[in-house]
């Protein structure tokens, strides 16, 4: 057979292509029977191993650098976006940091903060219920509290502050087994800090300052160390306890925290970053030694974990 014959005979593809059939248990035509090399192998196996790719239409070779030049743009065109929402955000972020470093808080509202703390000694003594801290400021959220573990987390709405700042209080279920929660800590992060002084808020919440008091040396605790990869703490921290503790199974603590001036003297510090006012809940040995403490040889009784003195009435003791 000659040449020509051979060419004549060979399967034109344009017409042959759809003559391949990969769907199972059907036979093609016979003519692609015939493809028992060159092309008609190449496009069996284009076809029966890779459908997908069988049903699409025939390309130039120009195609595949086409669709290379198309993906490269596209991702151009995506870093560029990338590049352009970093700057948008740094922008923003920029712009908001201008806005906190501005912000001073008002005289009204230092003297809030001031009546907000006084009214939650009283709620965590046991003196005010928690409605009386809510009736201003809702409770806008409810989770897992830290302090003491376990307790629940009251985010409270401090937005007449402005929208950095975090007060909270974290409660326990109450221990009588009654329905209900009691409030064990309250706490105010200031941001930005308050300009606030010391002196005033220990008069207001009535707090031992004796020097010595604690083993660290008065009210100021030790300097806590440097953290890697963090800003040294350039300020201090002061711990209290109530002049008149209640009489109940928990004393009060209350904690300060304040950032150093520019001579770094902690005492003469007047930004207050944080105030926390919590529950230290007592053991019965240390109730016992607290009352024995106070009361002495006095005889005494306990309704619930409160002491009482004794009184001698009509020839028997009697709790007062």
């Amino acid at each position: 057979m000659t040449f020509a014959e051979r060419e004549a005979h060979r399967p034109n593809p344009k017409m042959a292509a759809p003559a391949v059939a990969c769907a199972p248990g059907r036979k093609t035509a016979s003519r692609a029977k015939k493809w028992s090399s060159g092309f008609g192998v190449v496009m069996w196996a284009a076809c029966c191993l890779s459908p997908a790719s069988a049903q699409e239409p025939w390309s130039s070779p120009s195609e595949p650098a086409k669709a290379v030049a198309r993906q490269e743009k596209q991702s151009m065109r995506t870093e560029a976006e990338k590049r352009a929402a970093s700057e948008a955000f740094q922008a923003e972020l920029k712009a908001n940091q201008a806005i906190y470093d501005s912000f001073r808080y008002t005289d009204a509202q230092r003297e809030q903060v001031i009546e907000l703390i006084a009214k939650a000694m009283k709620v965590i003594r046991g003196e005010a219920s928690f409605d009386s801290l809510t009736q201003r400021m809702p409770v806008i959220y409810v989770g897992k509290g830290q302090q003491p573990n376990p307790s629940t987390l009251h985010l409270l709405n401090a937005k007449f502050l402005n929208e950095w700042t975090s007060i909270y209080v974290n409660t326990i279920p109450r221990r009588d087994g009654k329905p209900g929660f009691e409030p064990a800590h309250f706490q105010i992060e200031f941001k930005p800090e308050i300009d606030m002084q010391r002196e005033r808020l220990e008069n207001l919440l009535e707090l031992k300052v004796v020097h010595g008091w604690r083993s660290e040396g008065g009210n100021l605790q030790y300097e806590f160390p440097q953290l890697h990869g963090r800003r040294p703490f350039n300020g201090g921290v002061f711990h209290y306890s109530p002049l008149k503790q209640p009489q109940d199974d928990f004393e009060i603590e209350v904690v300060f925290t304040f950032l150093n001036g520019p001579d770094k003297n902690p005492y003469k510090a007047t930004q207050l970053s944080d105030i926390a006012i919590s529950r230290n809940y007592l053991t019965p040995e240390q109730i016992k030694q607290r009352d024995d403490k106070k009361l002495g040889h006095l005889p005494r009784c306990r309704r619930s974990a409160a002491p009482a003195l004794m009184t001698r009435a009509n020839g028997s003791d009697q709790c007062i």
